[in-house]
């Protein structure tokens, strides 16, 4: 058998993304509940602060920032600095973790990934839930992984 024909299904294609980029995506994943919990409790908590900084999601569902007077939170106290930053910081993980589930083009994996990543299943219920192992699983949630992180760098 020559080495140009090979038996069997081809093999993905898994784009090759740094390390320090899965690293990210891994850690936004762990903080994921909370960070969803932030955003949407900050804005009721602060509401003077937010109406006094002008801060808009208007932009949010393309590129996943918010917008905001710059010159007005530079004069700010800096604890509501911090808040206003770090709202800012959530609201990006948040669509760069939930848009890029939503980039996955195949079905299975993207639910997989929609059900371990956002919603915390465990992955021997979804084994029996899709009637396929636990290793297939873990493959497809490693492999979301990496296609969000391909996402995270490419273009954001």
């Amino acid at each position: 058998m020559s080495s140009e024909t090979k038996r069997g299904r081809p093999a993905k294609q898994i784009p090759k993304v740094a390390d320090d980029a899965v690293y990210y995506i891994r850690g936004i994943v762990k903080e994921y509940r909370e960070l969803r919990d932030f955003c949407g409790w900050i804005p009721k908590r602060r509401q003077s602060l937010f109406r006094r900084l002008n801060i808009h999601t208007t932009e949010y569902e393309e590129t996943g920032d918010i917008s905001y007077d710059r010159e007005v939170v530079d004069r700010i106290p800096e604890r509501d600095r911090k808040v206003v930053l770090s709202y800012a910081d959530a609201m990006k993980k948040v669509w760069i973790l939930e848009h890029g589930i939503a980039s996955i083009k195949d079905d299975r994996t993207r639910s997989i990934a929609e059900d371990t990543l956002l919603k915390g299943k465990r992955v021997e219920d979804l084994a029996r839930e899709y009637g396929i192992s636990g290793r297939a699983v873990w493959q497809r949630k490693r492999e979301s992984i990496i296609r969000i992180a391909d996402f995270a760098t490419s273009g954001i």
